[in-house]
């Protein structure tokens, strides 16, 4: 017979990340918003603690992002600094009996068990809920780790609510957990949530802790879920079998308007894989916006060829300030190992479209693909300093675990430290795969935005 636990005050917790470089990350975190929202309309007690958030208005530097990681990983091994005190004393002043802790990037599997740790520390009945992407694409290694109770796979809402209500825990689709012998099971897949526009908006106002300038910092929102590319460094295609789900028009607007008129929110963040892949969508939106009058500025992800002069148009009129277009390369051959579906001569044309419009740019680049030689290096090098964007957003490629690029280091027998989570981070300087990627070549790639002295978050 099942265990039925029932659960009554629920924290869950983003770890701390940004903070422990000297950074910060004060957005909404969606993923653990739209749960939030979720139980607390179920009538649950729930709140959101974001441990990355700080108090202060400066932000690093993508060097300092990039010369922080050492930084970073001396205080997620010292689980008696201040910040996992402070974050000890704040579980103690909630006191809830279930904490759920995201896990987007692996480095931060380290941070979630310092969280269970100071949690158990104040009371060791307080059980244990990981989810998110990490957690996802490796739940058999999640769920055996002592610190865990349970693993919530894909999508959490539905699943976390049977949990929390008492319902029998063999009967939770998308649950992995240990029954009441220890031993582990693993039940089968949620399907995904069609429609999306059920689900209540994520609500700033179940944070646990107050978050300095909202009217710029709740304005991170999503119009999707999913994506339908297939680029070998990332995992979404495994993560969303490369299915992407709309919500309606009417629905992302009026939780603008939900943000806007209860907290003042003028700044948005569209953090979406690629708002621009469904034309007819974007274009409503735009529209929608342009009709209500709103004096508001935002930015947005997307891809290169999904645009065209009408649409480009339409979003600058509706407050479009920053396009942030996933570029990578400079290089045909590595563009087509990343299996990105786009040339050179598709960038260029993408860029001057969007400069003739007159929306900044900022551009994602990717070095250190096991098949990138100098020359494909300098050919990055020199299409950014033929563009001239607003920022260069830097990365180091990084076997994201669920990617194509896992795979494709596994054969070929590129030794990489599997259970060293901690480094599994693009700016990390640990997941280097590509001897040409030296420090004196991110330097030079660093040095393009230093020019202007753009912080990330001002990039943003």
């Amino acid at each position: 017979m099942d265990d039925k636990p029932r659960f009554k005050k629920i924290l869950l917790v983003v770890p701390p990340f940004y903070r422990l470089m000297g950074g910060k990350n004060n957005w909404v975190q969606l993923g653990l918003g739209y749960i939030a929202s979720f139980l607390n309309k179920n009538g649950h007690a729930v709140k959101v603690y974001n441990a990355d958030h700080a108090n202060k208005r400066e932000d690093l530097t993508l060097r300092q992002v990039f010369e922080g990681y050492e930084n970073y990983r001396a205080i997620v091994n010292d689980i008696g600094h201040p910040i996992w005190q402070e974050i000890r004393a704040r579980i103690a002043e909630y006191q809830p009996d279930l904490i759920g802790i995201t896990v987007v990037l692996s480095a931060t599997l380290k941070c979630a068990e310092n969280i269970a740790t100071v949690a158990h520390q104040v009371d060791k009945d307080i059980k244990i809920v990981l989810g998110g992407p990490h957690a996802t694409m490796v739940y058999e290694d999640s769920i055996k780790r002592p610190w865990v109770d349970y693993v919530v796979r894909q999508e959490g809402e539905h699943t976390m609510l049977e949990l929390i209500r008492g319902d029998g825990l063999a009967g939770i689709k998308g649950l992995s957990y240990k029954d009441a012998g220890g031993e582990v099971r693993h039940n089968p897949a949620r399907p995904l949530i069609e429609d999306l526009n059920s689900l209540p908006f994520p609500d700033p106002g179940l944070q646990l802790m107050p978050v300095m300038d909202p009217e710029n910092n709740f304005g991170m929102i999503t119009t999707s879920r999913g994506c339908s590319l297939a680029c070998v460094f990332c995992s979404s295609p495994r993560l969303w079998n490369r299915k992407v789900r709309f919500r309606s028009v009417d629905n992302v607007v009026a939780e603008m308007e939900f943000r806007h008129d209860n907290y003042g929110v003028r700044r948005y963040y569209f953090c979406d894989d690629n708002i621009s892949i469904n034309k007819r969508f974007t274009q409503g939106l735009c529209r929608s916006m342009i009709d209500k009058g709103w004096d508001l500025s935002w930015s947005c992800e997307a891809r290169v060829r999904s645009f065209d002069e009408e649409t480009l148009v339409l979003m600058k009129k509706a407050g479009c300030k920053r396009i942030k277009l996933g570029v990578e390369s400079g290089s045909d051959k590595v563009l087509k190992f990343m299996r990105k579906g786009i040339t050179v001569k598709d960038v260029r044309e993408t860029v001057a479209l969007i400069e003739k419009v007159g929306i900044d740019l900022t551009i994602y680049i990717l070095l250190g693909m096991p098949v990138e030689e100098p020359e494909d290096i300098e050919m990055t090098y020199g299409l950014l300093k033929e563009i001239e964007p607003a920022y260069v957003s830097l990365s180091v490629a990084t076997p994201h675990i669920g990617s194509e690029l896992w795979d494709i280091m596994e054969k070929m027998n590129i030794d990489f430290p599997e259970d060293l989570w901690t480094d599994y981070y693009a700016q990390s300087g640990s997941t280097i795969l590509n001897k040409y990627v030296t420090p004196q070549v991110v330097d030079r790639f660093l040095k393009l935005n230093e020019r202007k002295t753009v912080s990330r978050e001002i990039e943003a």
